[in-house]
């Protein structure tokens, strides 16, 4: 019985220690101030998982400036259309 116990209370310890490190996993600060005052450190471990975000963060980054490069050569072949159409409405009008 005592072994099921502590082995749940690993279960659950690991649980909220892997939800602090998502928490943090946006900030790479040393530490962070709660709102009660208290400081929390940042240890090797969760930098290496903040590390990992930041790369995943990056891969994100890379994607929305890929689309939006796309989207202003989509705009820029849409305007010369529209100008060329112009045009030929000017030109046969």
């Amino acid at each position: 019985m005592r072994a099921a116990l502590l082995a749940s209370k690993r279960v659950i310890d690991s649980k909220a220690s892997s939800n602090r490190e998502e928490l943090l996993c946006s900030s790479l600060s040393n530490h962070t101030r709660t709102s009660d005052g208290k400081t929390t450190y940042v240890t090797k471990h969760m930098l290496s998982n903040t590390f990992s975000c930041k790369r995943s963060e990056d891969v994100v980054m890379k994607a929305q400036t890929d689309v939006t490069d796309t989207l202003r050569r989509t705009m820029g072949l849409m305007q010369s259309e529209l100008e060329r159409s112009v045009l030929s409405n000017q030109m046969l009008g």
